[in-house]
């Protein structure tokens, strides 16, 4: 995973929100992610994806995907 270039993309998409669904908030929601991660038998890369991406809207889909597959995740893990 190249979290660097995931940041990079999300960010984007979050600039002009309001401040309880900007950065921050993915940010908060990939904190509580990690949390539950040690308390459960999860994959921790799908995870982060999720916590990541869980606000991308459907017609930002494609792009979102096209990430994915630039990060190496196989076609079965993208859905």
């Amino acid at each position: 995973m190249h979290e660097e270039e995931l940041k990079k993309f999300v960010k984007s998409y979050y600039e002009a929100k309001d401040m309880m669904h900007d950065f921050s908030h993915i940010l908060r929601i990939l904190r509580e992610a990690e949390k539950l991660a040690k308390n459960y038998n999860v994959d921790k890369e799908l995870l982060t994806y999720g916590a990541y991406l869980h606000g991308i809207v459907p017609k930002h889909e494609k792009a979102a995907k096209r990430l994915l597959k630039e990060q190496g995740l196989p076609e079965q893990r993208i859905k």
